[in-house]
């Protein structure tokens, strides 16, 4: 029996448990609105919807680390990171612990690339601190990177590192504090909008729950959920490899320079683009390549494996950081990036349902800017003005987001 047809028979057996606002999707940027909901709205009874356990390994929330940063050629997101940076430091203060490392992030290429141009003009637009580096002179400061004629290099110092399994736990845990009903391992099979003010949410396992809004942030399970509600979006969901390089040198002192806080997270710019990022939990440098992976159809969630990606990123290390042995990753993980055509997010209202919010996708580089979704999403759901202009974010701008049947 199919998950929808269960679905259907056991709903009209089930009892309802009823909520104010439910999140369907318990990853980063679920947890940073349910708890934006909590903490805001008082009174509010929340409940977020999890398919799997509590910062699980399978889309795009989990590992030991990822870029915060506010290196970006477009405004619109050194806008958002200035709205991220103070969420995360409260919620840092309410957990009790750090969830972020400030290491300094550098940007390098060809003197000439175009990003690397746009991100000094909207630098020095934006007043931004930073500083232009030569090859020799990023080379003397940062040695862990090996830069040559003609190649450029931008230095920032509030770039760092958001622990990712370790931010969504604490999300997780601040939110129930704050009384959301926080569930794992409960997929939602369908949800239905009876009108403005009523939504039915329906569970694989039979069980179903009503609300007066809904915000989907399940990520590259979003389509499975919003089509059935007429809307098509244009996504296209990949599954990406980062891989882990460990110091040729294993002394303590050459293993610490890689190792936050004392190296810079990165970015390499040029005919492909890697990230990197210190070592963290894991042994070795995080290291990928970014928007190379094999595009998958989620209902049939398999893939085959590009060897030749580790072989294009060990070629990478080999040239611009030649301290780290090459040869063989130590350690390699995936992720999912769910991406629109143009690579921003999608933060808005369906156009025919004002009671359903959608938080997905965020394109490979969302996750830095979870405190500051949450709290976006948040002024959606309470009809309050947005904390910052949400235009750049809206459906309407896909020249073909809606089918409507």
């Amino acid at each position: 029996m199919s998950d929808k047809r269960l679905t259907n028979i056991l709903s009209h057996i089930s009892p309802q448990e009823k909520y104010d606002v439910i999140v369907v999707g318990g990853g980063v940027h679920g947890a940073a609105t349910a708890y934006r909901l909590c903490k805001r709205g008082k009174g509010l009874k929340v409940l977020v919807l999890e398919q799997f356990d509590v910062a699980h390994d399978q889309g795009s929330s989990h590992g030991d680390g990822r870029i915060i940063r506010f290196a970006y050629p477009e405004d619109i997101y050194v806008t958002m990171g200035r709205l991220a940076y103070p969420l995360w430091d409260e919620i840092e203060q309410e957990y009790g612990d750090k969830v972020m490392q400030i290491t300094g992030g550098v940007d390098f290429g060809p003197k000439d690339d175009k990003n690397i141009q746009k991100m000094i003009e909207n630098f020095t637009e934006q007043k931004v601190p930073f500083e232009i580096l030569s090859p020799s002179e990023a080379n003397q400061r940062f040695p862990q990177f090996h830069l040559e004629e003609g190649e450029i290099m931008l230095y920032q110092k509030d770039a760092g590192v958001v622990f990712a399994s370790k931010a969504v736990k604490a999300l997780w845990h601040l939110a129930s504090k704050l009384g959301a009903k926080m569930v794992p391992n409960e997929k939602v099979g369908n949800i239905k909008v009876h009108d403005q003010n009523r939504v039915t949410v329906h569970t694989v396992s039979g069980k179903s729950y009503s609300a007066s809004k809904v915000v989907v942030t399940a990520g590259a399970w979003a389509p499975q959920l919003l089509s059935p509600l007429g809307l098509d979006l244009p996504l296209k969901v990949t599954q990406e490899e980062v891989f882990y390089w460990k110091p040729k040198d294993n002394s303590k002192e050459s293993v610490s320079s890689f190792s936050v806080p004392n190296m810079p997270v990165f970015i390499v710019h040029g005919s492909r683009w890697f990230y990197g990022l210190p070592q963290v939990d894991i042994p070795g440098v995080k290291v990928g390549w970014h928007f190379s992976g094999t595009e998958l159809d989620m209902s049939n969630r398999q893939v085959t494996i590009d060897p030749n990606r580790e072989k294009v990123v060990s070629d990478f290390i080999a040239a611009k950081m030649p301290k780290l042995e090459s040869t063989v990753a130590s350690h390699k993980l995936t992720c999912l990036y769910t991406a629109t055509a143009d690579h921003h997010f999608v933060l808005d209202y369906h156009p025919l349902y004002k009671n359903v919010i959608i938080g997905s996708p965020c394109s490979g580089h969302g996750f830095k800017f979870a405190s500051a979704i949450g709290e976006l999403l948040t002024d959606l759901v309470l009809d309050a003005p947005p904390a910052m202009d949400l235009s750049p974010f809206k459906i309407e701008r896909f020249s073909r987001p809606l089918q409507y049947r």
